[in-house]
């Protein structure tokens, strides 16, 4: 079976490849159509966007001023010995008290070791973050000076051949101590941010502020980064998982497929999706059964459900229809968790921190559900647990 999957994601590469330079692409889950509505709405100076375009611009006039992020800015390689593999630590493991040396680590479930600074994780992060404010910054303002920063950031992350990070996660959440240095099935979370980074990509794109031989490089790369997530171990083994990282892996594989230029891939994992991801995760009382045995349960259930709305808008992007497959199972998800909003003491699972951060996350994907949902309840509850002030980038990527 895994003779077969190399063999099927060796022609994919082939595929992919042919379709670098297929039509000129629109982001995915950034609504272009909305996105001219923010701008206009901008232009007439409405006050539902005039605070968060403030924030926008104020975000990336910051990025303006900071050094391009790059793999090669870790203080050391990975076990490979080569700086260009990316490479991060397990977010819960921590230094074995028990062992003179520390090792091997061991796990804190919840709890973040801060000791990720020092690898490739926020990095990439903060990077991804940075492209996204300056390509959407430059489409809203028309500041070529945001364009031409987002533009050379990605030359250095995935083209010029002295800083670029390799198409792979093979040191991605490694654990001291263990597995040799390498890293791990869960690892292919971190790359989830890449998922942004690709509209904002195409929407610079579109605005055709991107060299073509550049947009061509990035699409190759990713063509491999798609090849190494179908072919390798690590890869193989997250997709056959069975909780929020399984998602997130579809998620990942369909998006990036799409981008490359493989609508065949992407129209698959969506079709599969219902059947293999919510029916299996999402129990008939809307509980996810796999989240809930975390220390941080409320988070994880959110958290998943971010991923479960990205791949209904990747499916609407291709034409099928996902919110409302397995008997409604995605708002079943949410009628779970909606009633413990406002109330943590009465939540009955463990989420040892940061409740109202997660609290925000929910109504922010509960506003998204209201594109795909008949449930009226929904922008009611946006509007009271949304927070203030709101989050500068959903107000402009989503809200009406």
């Amino acid at each position: 079976m895994k003779l077969f999957k190399k063999f099927l994601a060796a022609t994919l590469l082939i595929c992919l490849t042919v379709n670098a330079n297929g039509a000129k692409q629109g982001p995915v889950i950034w609504n272009i159509q909305h996105l001219k509505n923010v701008k206009s709405g901008i232009k007439a100076n409405m006050p539902i966007y005039n605070e968060a375009y403030k924030m926008l611009i104020d975000s990336a006039n910051a990025d303006l001023l900071k050094p391009n992020p790059t793999v090669m800015d870790k203080p050391k390689a990975p076990a490979s010995g080569d700086k260009h593999d990316y490479t991060s630590l397990s977010r819960y493991y921590w230094p074995n008290p028990n062992s003179p040396d520390g090792l091997p680590y061991i796990s804190r479930d919840g709890e973040s070791n801060p000791e990720l600074n020092s690898y490739d994780r926020n990095r990439l992060g903060n990077m991804c973050n940075s492209v996204a404010n300056l390509s959407l910054a430059y489409y809203l303002s028309g500041n070529k000076a945001y364009a031409t920063k987002a533009v050379s950031i990605l030359n250095t992350w995935f083209i010029n051949p002295l800083t670029k990070m390799n198409p792979n996660l093979n040191y991605s959440q490694m654990v001291p101590g263990l597995f040799e240095g390498k890293g791990r099935p869960a690892g292919l979370i971190d790359s989830y941010s890449f998922i942004t980074l690709v509209d904002a990509v195409t929407l610079l794109n579109s605005s055709k502020m991107i060299p073509g031989k550049d947009y061509k490089q990035i699409k190759s790369w990713f063509a491999q980064l798609t090849q190494w997530m179908l072919t390798a171990e690590n890869g193989i083994k997250e997709g056959e998982g069975s909780n929020n990282h399984a998602v997130a892996y579809d998620a990942q594989v369909a998006m990036y497929a799409h981008f490359a230029g493989n609508d065949s891939l992407t129209e698959k994992i969506v079709k599969a999706f219902p059947t293999k991801r919510l029916a299996t995760q999402i129990q008939p009382d809307g509980s996810q059964p796999r989240e809930l045995t975390r220390t941080i349960a409320f988070h994880y259930s959110v958290y998943n459900i971010v991923h479960i709305m990205d791949m209904c808008d990747i499916a609407s992007r291709i034409g099928v229809k996902l919110y409302h497959t397995e008997n409604g199972a995605i708002d079943r998800a949410f009628g779970w968790l909606i009633p413990y909003l406002g109330k943590p003491e009465t939540f009955p699972y463990k989420q040892i921190n940061d409740w109202r951060t997660v609290e925000k996350s929910l109504a922010q994907q509960i506003y998204r559900a209201s594109a795909y949902s008949k449930d009226e309840r929904y922008p009611n509850i946006y509007n009271k647990f949304k927070g203030v002030p709101e989050d500068y980038m959903f107000t402009l990527l989503y809200v009406k």
